[in-house]
């Protein structure tokens, strides 16, 4: 007999959360959910400093960034920066309105 929820088994293993049908992304680290977590990925899991600081995650979060940003460059992906406030679906359909959905990707095209 199983002894393990779905959720028991997902937790690990679903580490990236595609919404492809609204065309935004969102990333989930599970580890990274309690400050606990967070102490232990940098002085144990990644980094190996004695104490978690912003001094070393900053760079990471950058070099992270910065990774993002090179991909949408090489694959002609538009970064859509949404402000305090905004809500993703209605930005996403402003957007879409007048376009038409024409690739088998169904990605945007003018």
């Amino acid at each position: 007999m199983i002894k393990q929820t779905i959720g028991e088994l997902l937790e690990e293993k679903v580490v990236l959360d595609i919404e492809g049908i609204d065309w935004y992304l969102n990333l989930y680290q599970p580890m990274l959910r309690t400050g606990g977590g967070v102490a232990t990925f940098f002085r144990e899991e990644h980094r190996e400093a004695k104490v978690a600081s912003t001094g070393s995650m900053n760079p990471m979060t950058k070099s992270f960034v910065q990774g993002i940003h090179d991909f949408a460059k090489q694959e002609k992906v538009e970064i859509v920066p949404f402000t305090r406030g905004q809500h993703k679906d209605e930005v996403t359909q402003e957007r879409a309105s007048g376009e038409v959905l024409r690739s088998r990707r169904d990605t945007l095209h003018r």
